[in-house]
């Protein structure tokens, strides 16, 4: 995303709405590209606590769509070997477990990622 932004951008002051706990530093890769950037947060992700019953069965396929939902996964549950991830992007698989199996979506939005979940 911040490539496409760089290339289309340049000289051109952005605003990035984002979210408190980020995982790609855009500011820091932007400026190197001469993009100005400024940056709100919106919003944070805030973990819901779970009773283990409700953990999600063997051979399910789950959707990640940023580094803290699967933090806020791990606290709750455990990772079961038999689990797909799908991610976001690059910079959200890497923070599932090493033994995940996952699959990155096409391109980084929450539709794709549904749309590569059907695919499984």
């Amino acid at each position: 995303l911040a490539e496409n932004i760089a290339d289309f951008f340049q000289d051109r002051h952005i605003l990035y709405l984002r979210p408190e706990k980020i995982s790609f530093d855009s500011k820091g890769y932007l400026a190197k590209k001469g993009i100005l950037l400024q940056e709100q947060i919106i919003y944070r992700t805030l973990c819901i606590g779970y009773k283990p019953d409700v953990q999600p069965p063997e051979d399910a396929i789950i959707i990640f769509t940023s580094p803290s939902t699967i933090e806020c996964f791990l606290k709750n549950f455990d990772w079961l070997s038999s689990y797909t991830a799908v991610v976001i992007g690059k910079s959200t698989k890497i923070h599932l477990p090493s033994d995940a199996k996952f699959v990155v979506a096409d391109t980084p939005l929450i539709d794709a990622c549904i749309h590569k979940a059907k695919t499984l």
